[in-house]
């Protein structure tokens, strides 16, 4: 790949592991912080952003927010035209959107993604990225971007990866309080937080077996016949709320989900698959 160049701003952790990933898989990279000095070695540092962006046809950004991107580019619009713009940095759906309109008034091409890894990761075999925008610009640089891990093009609609961005994020969250909630009610018993986690890593390893069929459940919108009943779920939500009540543990991350199965219950659908709840989230978008 010593023929193909790209241009890393931002020299965070994230943006760093790119530019180094990129340098690792032989691409001439150019680089662009606003604090110099971070340049990893092999890179080229630009003097200024101004001078990143006119380096290579391909420019990957990825900066603290989207107020630190227009700090960057707002300032040197007029040199993006012919370059593709690959923004890494988390933002809302308006930003994206914003982003893309600016950069097409700019005569730039756009695409908006998200790097499911964390920094350590990047360039490894579990790394996953997901992007959307026009798929012929994306397809134009798959080459490069698939050095920095799995890609996946999910959309023209640039705000496409922000959207599933945030739902796997938000599923990490949820993971999170989980296990601090397991933690908590386990430590009322002397069980270490330690033996908690080697519980729940091998437990929730084996549970993401179930996606697949949500997934499908979904999809066909059938609920019949799953392997996880709306109302046995229910009713086991109100167990662990039991439970850590008695126990002093306080199950309040239990209740929103255990509120939308009542819901269903409530409908008549105690006999459906859990995957059901879809059809309540969906309908209040």
């Amino acid at each position: 790949m010593s023929d193909k160049s790209v241009t890393v701003i931002g020299l965070g952790n994230m943006g760093h592991a790119l530019a180094t990933t990129f340098l690792g898989a032989g691409l001439r990279t150019t680089v662009w912080n606003r604090t110099p000095g971070k340049a990893p070695s092999g890179a080229s540092e630009a003097a200024s952003a101004a001078d990143a962006v006119a380096a290579s046809p391909l420019v990957v950004i990825c900066v603290a927010d989207y107020d630190a991107v227009h700090q960057v580019l707002d300032p040197i619009a007029g040199t993006l035209a012919g370059r593709t713009i690959v923004n890494l940095t988390s933002g809302t759906l308006d930003q994206v959107r914003e982003m893309a309109e600016f950069a097409a008034r700019h005569d730039a091409s756009y695409v908006d993604g998200a790097v499911l890894a964390v920094a350590e990761m990047v360039g490894t075999t579990d790394a996953q990225l997901i992007y959307s925008g026009p798929r012929e610009v994306y397809d134009a640089h798959a080459g490069v971007l698939d050095v920095l891990g799995e890609g996946r093009h999910l959309g023209e609609d640039p705000g496409t990866a922000e959207v599933v961005d945030a739902g796997l994020v938000g599923s990490l969250y949820l993971l999170l309080a989980g296990f601090l909630h397991t933690a908590a009610l386990a430590d009322t018993a002397n069980v270490t937080p330690t033996e908690v986690a080697g519980l729940a890593s091998k437990w929730l390893v084996g549970a993401m077996a179930l996606l697949p069929g949500l997934a499908a459940e979904i999809e066909a919108g059938d609920y019949t016949g799953g392997a996880l009943p709306v109302g046995i779920n229910h009713w086991a939500l109100g167990a662990i709320t039991s439970v850590s009540e008695q126990s002093g543990v306080d199950a309040e991350i239990h209740r929103p989900f255990r509120t939308l199965l009542g819901r269903q219950v409530e409908a008549g659908r105690s006999a459906e698959s859990i995957a059901s709840v879809f059809e309540l989230l969906r309908r209040s978008a």
